[in-house]
């Protein structure tokens, strides 16, 4: 590699970046690829910005010279190198088929609750209209960035995110993955998610929440508060108060609302039916 300084550095901090991986506390002793949790796609996040963007160099320009002089192509061309430039994604090669892979490394939280409720995101602030825009319920998450191993992007959502609240995490991590094209930027991308389990240890009477109609989450958007139940066999949407930072800006603040697991919705709707038919019998009698 004395030929070559470029790859030398991208090889130092490859190595820097696995050797900070092996250092977690809750590392087992066994084979490093089937048994701990090792991605070479977690190590490329972990890497310098500018390093980052070495290594997807060649996978840039196949996707520049593939654009040729089509309009459309050239600006999708142009969003995916300043994705790229941003830190969000990095691009990779297709071993079987060659093509450009746009690599997303994400971290999700399954947050839940003594009651068995979870969290779920529904929709985003826009604080100059005061209005929630809203989005398919989904669990907290967030891109991993450069230079960030997933529990270090787990600790920034959380205090980005959750900053008031006592939050115990499991030790406990699932690895996924999922290719999908993304019209987006004419390529294939590569969906990497690390999944975290937590639960909040604040009682539910301290988490300030407001009740909101579930037909909010049909709604492209809505105001919070503006919505109450109106049917009162409706099960409320318990919507958690909004963090807005002093440095917000023009920042994107989401909104969140616990959501009942599916069995406690039937063991409910099981007991009001019950209830029902007892109250209908009496009245017989």
């Amino acid at each position: 590699v004395s030929y070559h300084p470029e790859v030398a550095r991208i090889a130092q901090n490859y190595a820097t970046a696995l050797c900070k991986f092996l250092q977690r506390s809750d590392l087992g002793l066994s084979d490093i690829r089937n048994y701990m949790g090792f991605h070479e796609e977690t190590l490329i996040c972990a890497l310098p910005q500018e390093i980052r963007t070495k290594i997807s160099e060649t996978a840039m320009d196949a996707v520049h010279e593939a654009a040729g002089q089509h309009e459309d192509r050239l600006d999708s061309a142009m969003q995916l190198q300043k994705e790229v430039a941003s830190g969000k994604c990095w691009l990779d090669m297709d071993p079987t088929s060659g093509k450009v892979l746009r690599m997303v490394h994400i971290v999700k939280l399954n947050l839940t609750r003594g009651d068995g409720y979870t969290c779920k995101k529904i929709g985003e602030m826009d604080q100059d209209r005061q209005i929630v825009v809203g989005c398919k319920p989904k669990p907290p998450g967030t891109k991993i960035r450069s230079g960030e191993l997933p529990r270090q992007a787990l600790d920034r959502l959380l205090h980005e995110e959750f900053p008031a609240m006592n939050i115990q995490i499991s030790t406990h991590v699932s690895e996924s993955s999922k290719t999908e094209p993304s019209e987006q930027y004419s390529v294939t991308s590569k969906y990497i998610a690390s999944e975290f389990t937590a639960v909040v240890l604040d009682s539910v009477e301290d988490m300030l929440l407001t009740n909101v109609s579930p037909s909010v989450l049909t709604s492209k958007t809505f105001r919070l508060g503006g919505v109450p139940p109106q049917d009162p066999n409706e099960e409320p949407l318990e919507v958690m108060p909004v963090v807005m930072g002093d440095d917000a800006g023009g920042k994107k603040v989401s909104v969140y609302a616990w959501f009942p697991a599916p069995s406690l919705r039937i063991a409910r709707s099981s007991s009001e039916k019950s209830c029902e038919s007892a109250l209908a019998r009496s009245r017989m009698l």
